[in-house]
């Protein structure tokens, strides 16, 4: 799963003139207030809700970008600082799936993806219900009652793609028929699973493999790929592409997948079209992914909640994080000058995305993350180090000086956990 770092980016915002020539001091109330109310559109011609949209739009952009149009005190890369006239301090923050938060007093208010479609300047998806009449596979359908090809007379074919939530061999004839895939649709709620499905027959001759390429369905860039080898198949063999929760960002996708003979250089493709809308608590799934690394990783006896060690090794060699096996386990003080420190968070019974901040005991922000999911061993603080300049910089949590220090772990469903942590010479 990619990750990423959000480096702290203070703004001080003030007067806003058309053309951003002067720095931005303070922000009035009135652009948080709106903000909680989880708009759905903005009015260009109130000014609290202008600078709201700036505000959104700016953080969409890359870091280039946004120093030619707002003055910054310093730039970071996805996120921003701000403080408004009433004193409160709140944070903008994109993760890697492109969806807005603002974070404030510890609570994670999520940004609607209407208003972010117009602080982006892009044209709004049209209205999409997943209740809708449910797109025609036919063609997919008559594939599957093909009778088998002649070894000998076979070509090598792709099957429209289709995607689904999940099938079950309900004959117990050991293959699944069409009419044994459940929930065949093109619109997908963010939060939810689902596989993508590609069909295909070969030649007895054949040799080589199938690619699959899924392209943002606006700029065309490639979101995610991947390849299987097969061998021949005249009775039609079917491979699926499993997608997790949260794995896609929000927006519309085109599913290319190419059948590609090594021993003739032939090639044939089929494509498909999906979208991704936004979801609520209602329609949200414990990804695939989140699963998986629960059932390989983590045991009953995991240490739960925020907790700090120095080190861990697999003693018994089951795979999972086992209690003992951890050094140093929260420890009343460390000392970077001797040890690595390892922040974790595991909370059994909370799941989905979670923010982590690192502050000073005064309350100064000094970094944040952003995970899909709860990771062991999610953020390694070592003296010395900053960020981006590490082999792995992106779990890197930078400590200023020996002292007194706090970590919030804020999870965007709900709820915030505090950890003390104390750093000695």
């Amino acid at each position: 799963m990619n990750r990423v770092v959000l480096t702290l980016l203070f703004v001080f915002f003030g007067a806003i003139s058309s053309s951003y020539s002067q720095k931005i001091e303070d922000v009035g109330a009135g652009v948080i207030d709106f903000l909680l109310r989880n708009p759905k559109t903005a009015d260009k011609m109130k000014s609290d809700e202008k600078i709201a949209l700036d505000i959104i739009g700016d953080l969409l952009k890359t870091e280039g970008q946004r120093k030619h149009e707002l003055e910054y005190a310093t730039s970071g890369r996805n996120q921003i600082l701000i403080q408004s006239s009433d004193g409160r301090q709140a944070q903008f923050v994109k993760n890697e799936n492109g969806k807005v938060f603002l974070l404030l007093d510890g609570v994670i208010y999520p940004i609607s993806q209407e208003l972010v479609e117009e602080a982006s300047g892009r044209d709004k998806p049209a209205a999409t219900s997943v209740n809708s009449t449910t797109p025609d596979f036919a063609a997919t359908e008559s594939w599957f009652e093909q009778p088998p090809y002649d070894l000998h007379d076979a070509f090598n074919s792709v099957c429209p793609l289709f995607t689904f939530k999940w099938a079950d061999d309900f004959d117990d004839d050991g293959n699944l028929d069409f009419d044994e895939f459940r929930q065949l649709k093109k619109t997908f709620f963010d939060n939810e699973n689902f596989r993508i499905a590609i069909p295909y027959r070969t030649r007895s001759d054949f040799c080589g493999r199938i690619s699959w390429t899924i392209y943002d369905g606006y700029t065309g860039a490639v979101v995610k790929s991947g390849a299987w080898r097969v061998g021949a198949d005249s009775w039609g063999g079917c491979q699926y592409c499993v997608i997790s929760s949260n794995e896609l960002p929000l927006g519309s996708y085109t599913v290319n997948a190419k059948l590609i003979d090594e021993c003739s250089d032939v090639v044939v493709a089929n494509n498909t079209d999906l979208e991704i809308i936004q979801g609520n608590s209602t329609t949200r799934e414990l990804s695939y992914l989140e699963k998986e690394y629960r059932q390989r990783s983590i045991s009953s006896s995991t240490p739960k909640g925020i907790f700090l060690c120095s080190g861990w090794q697999d003693t018994n060699k089951n795979g999972l994080y086992d209690y003992s096996e951890f050094r140093g386990l929260n420890s009343y003080s460390y000392s970077l000058s001797k040890d690595t420190l390892l922040v974790s968070v595991n909370f059994p019974e909370k799941y989905g995305e979670v923010v982590i901040q690192l502050w000073t005991k005064d309350g100064k922000l000094l970094a944040t993350t952003t995970k899909n999911y709860q990771r062991l061993m999610t953020g390694a603080i070592v003296s010395g180090l900053k960020p981006y300049e590490s082999r792995d910089p992106i779990d890197i949590m930078q400590i200023d000086n020996i002292g007194e220090y706090r970590i919030t772990v804020s999870f965007v469903e709900g709820g915030t956990y505090e950890q003390q942590l104390v750093i000695s010479p």
